[in-house]
């Protein structure tokens, strides 16, 4: 006689879906963990990648700063009542020789903090700007040589001879004004010069000038001089985001044995070696602006995302006398602190 097959009981039935229930629950709570430590490894990569590209960058145009080709400015070396040139001039005949007549190529860089930036640096839109970040112009050529056939009519160029202490800047619809030459004849080198203007802007694509809707997020931005598609201006473009902070230190050749200078009345005595000696948040004088041969960069990079739960209570050193505590919405981010030295090679080594 065949034994009857028995079924689950509602028991059993309710003991096996109870025990389904907790292991989806745990299986659930295990991939939500998970992805949320995903997503806070993701922020932290972010952070420490944005931070050290935006070192990099500066980096890189920083190391070129003050080269101008077969042009070397030292025997034009600034007084201290001299008036700095325009950080926004587009006009090729002012930059090199000012209205005022200061050579603005002795100055291979130029800056501003916040109190300062909207009358030192008017080309950029003040509406835009992320508080408490200063800005920096540097200023050289590029590399590349470019043949005088194939000029940008709106970009500008700079051309040098080493027997002439003076260079030739026009744009490329000048190109007739590229008339220097060595001493046996030879056409000097043409090369691009676009003065580049570093700050932070609280958003990441600006038209016409102003934040667009929706893409809020500080980012570091560069205005080049150069060809803008109609005239020859600054042309912005975003370059890293997520960068909440850039403080700048400068730092200045003040002293040494190995060069001496006076100027044509003989009173004034300039020493310098190439090593800076002391570090300055802005040099207070036309002649300590010449006089920056090291710049010390501290960068502040942020998450992506906002982190549920947490509050940045840390305080933040960017400079001598200079810190930043987060608060409100921005404490909720994580953040970290990047900082550099760069040597300007092109500057410091002529005077060493």
């Amino acid at each position: 006689m065949k034994r009857r097959q028995a079924g689950l009981s509602i028991i059993e039935i309710m003991i096996a879906m109870t025990l389904g229930l907790l292991l989806l629950t745990a299986v659930g709570a295990f991939y939500v963990a998970q992805s949320r430590n995903q997503r806070e490894l993701s922020n932290q990569f972010g952070q420490i990648e944005n931070g050290r590209y935006a070192l990099d960058v500066l980096t890189r145009y920083l190391e070129n700063a003050g080269y101008y080709g077969h042009y070397v400015y030292m025997d034009e070396f600034p007084r201290a009542t001299d008036t700095m040139p325009a950080a926004c001039e587009t006009d090729p005949q002012y930059l090199y020789l000012t209205s005022t007549g200061t050579n603005a190529l002795a100055f291979a860089v130029q800056g501003a903090a916040s109190p300062t930036m909207a009358a030192t640096f008017p080309c950029l839109n003040s509406s835009n700007l992320y508080a408490d970040n200063d800005a920096l112009l540097v200023r050289s050529v590029d590399p590349t040589i470019v043949a005088s056939g194939v000029l940008n009519a709106r970009n500008v160029y700079l051309q040098a001879v080493a027997r002439l202490n003076y260079p030739a800047i026009a744009t490329g619809a000048n190109a007739a004004s590229f008339t220097l030459t060595s001493l046996s004849g030879t056409p000097g080198d043409i090369r691009r010069y676009p003065v580049r203007i570093f700050y932070v802007s609280r958003c990441v694509e600006a038209s016409g000038g102003v934040c667009a809707s929706g893409s809020d997020s500080p980012t570091l931005h560069m205005l080049e001089l150069g060809d803008t598609g109609s005239s020859t201006g600054f042309t912005d473009s975003p370059l890293v985001e997520n960068i909440e902070r850039l403080v700048v230190e400068y730092g200045l050749d003040m002293a040494g044995s190995n060069h001496t200078y006076k100027d044509a009345s003989g009173t004034r005595v300039l020493q310098h070696d190439g090593t800076p000696d002391v570090y300055r948040r802005q040099p207070s004088t036309t002649d300590e602006w010449a006089r920056v041969v090291a710049l010390r960069l501290t960068v502040v990079a942020r998450a992506a995302n906002i982190t549920a739960g947490y509050t940045d209570t840390r305080s933040y050193t960017l400079a001598s006398g200079v810190s930043y505590t987060p608060s409100g919405t921005a404490a909720n981010y994580r953040r970290k602190l990047f900082r550099k030295t760069v040597y300007l090679t092109n500057v410091g080594t002529r005077r060493e």
